[in-house]
């Protein structure tokens, strides 16, 4: 005798629900009402259940997986879904498996050890809490540093004005000089 008892799974594609109204508009009129439209993830064709299933992330694809036996026998998690998660937390510099080895033979031997603390941290949230305070810490930096350039800017083109009408007194005085030293030069041969 069996402990488990075989449950039937759910059917491929239920068609989808007929309304009365045929007005194009159902699915923005119930949202509108607050009415329930009755098309729920269930109701869409396999196809689109492999496409949602394809651009899933590792956890999420897993998560889907053991939902139903229907996921379970659709949703593929396989080596290269493993990899590319793993990848995807290096590129993003969030913590990543500090095992030796990791088992990616299965779901159950990859998310032993560390990688079950990684998958918790990401259910809490707690790895995007501590990534945006850091992102929040950055960009105070970085219109800390902004301010100063602005002002470093300001700074420089009071200076250069400073400097621009300096040079041009100081060059009116020489030609003032220039202009007297000729006429007295030219005054003094004369009367010499």
């Amino acid at each position: 005798m069996s402990l488990f008892r075989r449950r039937p799974a759910p059917a491929s594609s239920k068609p989808l629900k007929q309304t009365t109204d045929p007005a194009p508009n159902h699915h923005i009129d119930s949202l509108l009402s607050g009415r329930p439209s009755g098309i729920g993830l269930m109701d869409l064709p396999p196809e689109i259940h492999l496409l949602i299933g394809k651009e899933l992330i590792y956890p999420d694809a897993l998560s889907l997986k053991h939902t139903s036996r229907y996921f379970y026998s659709l949703i593929k998690t396989g080596v290269s879904l493993k990899v590319a998660w793993l990848m995807e937390r290096r590129m993003l510099h969030l913590d990543c498996p500090k095992d030796r080895m990791c088992i990616l033979r299965t779901d159950r031997e990859f998310c032993r050890g560390s990688v079950s603390l990684l998958m918790r941290r990401r259910r809490e949230h707690i790895e995007y809490k501590t990534l945006f305070d850091a992102a929040d810490a950055v960009a105070e930096e970085v219109s800390d540093v902004v301010v100063e350039v602005v002002l470093a800017e300001v700074v420089a083109e009071v200076a250069v004005e400073v400097i621009v009408k300096v040079v041009e007194d100081v060059e009116e005085e020489v030609v003032e000089e220039l202009a007297n030293a000729g006429s007295k030069s030219s005054v003094s041969p004369e009367g010499a």
